[in-house]
């Protein structure tokens, strides 16, 4: 059952990455061209957004595999990850060319209007209804590769306790 999840959960990772980048495809003013001049240590709560460079798959496999990527470019050879203050140092340390997301950094920092109310003491995890929007938009952006389909209702549900119907 966690396999299944876990699966469910990359490949949606997986939409969200390609949408990401077909966006910064299509709008090239997003990407930055010339990388920042020195790594610096820029705290939220506690981490950054960082790109972490690589000269190989295989190091970036390592890499995914270590971290949850929130983006991934290897035609650029960089990922981008969240990482807490110490693994940014650890980041760091490894000699890999380590860069914080400022552009990212801001879109955490100040989201934008249209963002959903999110679960109170949780702000980093989604709300259903939030997680329906993203969904939602990815099959509105690009109906050809994502569909969005009701394949039944919630425990709650189906008992009369409100609940959501199940979406994938």
């Amino acid at each position: 059952m966690r396999r299944r999840l876990l699966i469910l959960f990359v490949g949606f990772l997986l939409v969200i990455v390609a949408m990401s980048t077909s966006t910064l495809l299509a709008n090239p003013s997003l990407v930055q061209l010339e990388p920042a001049p020195t790594p610096e240590l820029v705290p939220i709560r506690d981490g950054v957004v960082v790109r972490v460079y690589f000269d190989d798959l295989e190091t970036a496999y390592q890499i995914a595999s270590s971290f949850e990527p929130m983006e991934s470019n290897y035609e650029l050879g960089y990922l981008v990850l969240s990482v807490s203050n110490d693994e940014y140092n650890l980041l760091l340390e490894t000699g890999m060319r380590v860069e914080v997301d400022n552009l990212r950094m801001l879109q955490i920092v100040q989201p934008g209007l249209e963002q959903i109310q999110t679960i109170p003491g949780y702000s980093c995890y989604r709300t259903v209804e939030e997680t329906f929007a993203a969904a939602q938009a990815i099959v509105t952006n690009h109906p050809t590769l994502a569909t969005w389909t009701d394949v039944g209702n919630s425990w709650e549900k189906t008992n009369g306790l409100g609940g959501y119907d199940m979406m994938v």
